[in-house]
């Protein structure tokens, strides 16, 4: 691919709707519908947001880097100031006890950041490309290293490189998912994600929660493939690609895109100082792209909401103790399980909670990636579709069902009516 079909044949990342969205609407979310509209958050008192935590000055940071990418002579606002507005404070030090954290890696391939003639030769399989020369870029290693400079400045404000690609952002674990979602509009603000490229590979981390083969693993794969559906952070092409691929993509890692992530399993895995969850567990979501930044906006919001649903249904069929809200979630779960399930089956794709088969060396056998890589394909070209109707209805599911989550999590965070 040469450098006018990776601008002409993508879709830019926007990023218009969201330029002012720190500076006009700091103490606003997004609401649950299929719009851009926002919603102003129930306000807590000012006393519990005065001081900066560690995570929040990353965000901070990030925001002052950027405009001043923009502007060399931006003098950046007072971090409590900013803080105040932003609501993230409270919600990054006052979580809710059910709630799931969330961690995220974008993938940044050399195509988007290097010159052509600092690439390694680009080698093809079928007609696709899927790796580099070795020799070629051991030989222009120094001048690659340059272009790293600012990728590392990144790395200082609070973002770890991960190592995959040309460089990875290996954002670290959140508790609330705009705080991701604001790093993440930062690090394009830097000019580090380039907007004319709209598939870098994504993964998503639950803390929490498990995908260990049982009648409660399972469930992942449904929150995994509901996602999927609603086209927000993947489409026909990601989800499709181990079969043209030689390393084979997202299938390197995990069982049908979904990775099982326990203490100590492996190096890669969590350690015992990760701040994903208590319980040591998560799963890591491998199928996804970023595509939008609203689209991973809704993505993220979505997984945080409906995997703190999953997470209880988890921990109830675990647990003996009786946890009032943890019930109330755990129904939220199994009611969604049950409608997903129906409307993947009625479009003519494979169960959900069923680990789908993904064989890159028979290329043309069938499976229900390849099904529902139609379903996306046809949906979201053609409106008028039976597709675009399941993508509409899922997308419709999911937010319905993460509004009820959000309603029980801020019940008591709510502040009493005089």
């Amino acid at each position: 691919m040469n450098e006018n079909e990776l601008m002409n044949n993508t879709v830019e990342i926007s990023t218009e709707k969201y330029d002012d969205f720190l500076e006009q609407h700091e103490a606003e979310q997004f609401f649950d519908n299929e719009s851009d509209n926002r919603i102003k958050e129930e306000y807590y008192e000012e006393g519990k947001m005065l001081s900066a935590v560690n995570r929040l000055k990353i965000v901070k940071n990030f925001r002052i880097a950027a405009r001043k990418e923009k502007d060399p002579n931006y003098n950046p606002e007072e971090p409590d100031d900013f803080l105040r507005k932003h609501f993230l404070e409270y919600n990054e030090k006052n979580p809710s006890p059910h709630g799931v954290t969330l961690g995220i890696e974008i993938e940044i391939p050399e195509k988007t950041v290097l010159p052509k003639e600092l690439r390694g030769k680009e080698i093809e399989r079928d007609g696709k490309e899927f790796g580099y020369d070795d020799q070629k870029v051991l030989e222009k290693k120094e001048e690659r290293e340059k272009y790293k400079e600012k990728f590392e400045e990144a790395e200082r404000l609070g973002v770890p490189n991960g190592y995959d690609l040309f460089w990875e952002f290996a954002h670290q674990p959140a508790r609330n998912p705009l705080t991701i979602a604001r790093e993440v509009q930062a690090l394009i603000g830097m000019g580090l994600i380039n907007k004319k490229y709209a598939k870098y590979p994504l993964h998503v981390t639950l803390g929490g929660i498990t995908a260990e083969v049982s009648e409660i693993g399972d469930q992942s794969h449904v929150l995994s493939h509901a996602l999927e559906a609603t086209a927000w952070s993947t489409n026909a092409d990601r989800i499709t690609r181990p079969y043209r691929t030689k390393e084979g993509s997202w299938a390197k890692r995990g069982e049908a895109g979904v990775r099982d992530r326990q203490e100590g399993n492996s190096g890669n895995d969590m350690q015992p100082n990760d701040e994903m969850n208590i319980s040591k567990r998560g799963v890591e979501f491998r199928t996804l792209q970023l595509q939008s930044l609203s689209g991973l906006d809704r993505h993220l919001h979505s997984a945080y909401f409906l995997g703190t649903a999953l997470r209880a249904f988890q921990e109830q069929k675990e647990k003996n103790d009786k946890d009032i809200i943890r019930e109330e979630l755990a129904d939220i779960w199994t009611e969604f399980s049950r409608d997903c399930a129906k409307l993947f089956i009625d479009i003519g794709v494979e169960d959900p909670k069923e680990i789908w088969e993904i064989d890159k060396r028979k290329p043309d056998n069938p499976s229900p990636f390849k099904d529902l890589a139609k379903v996306l394909d046809e949906g979201t070209s053609n409106p008028d579709s039976p597709a675009a109707k399941f993508i509409h209805e899922m997308r419709l599911l999911i937010i319905q069902t993460r509004t009820k989550v959000k309603d029980i999590l801020e019940r008591g965070k709510r502040k009493p009516k005089e």
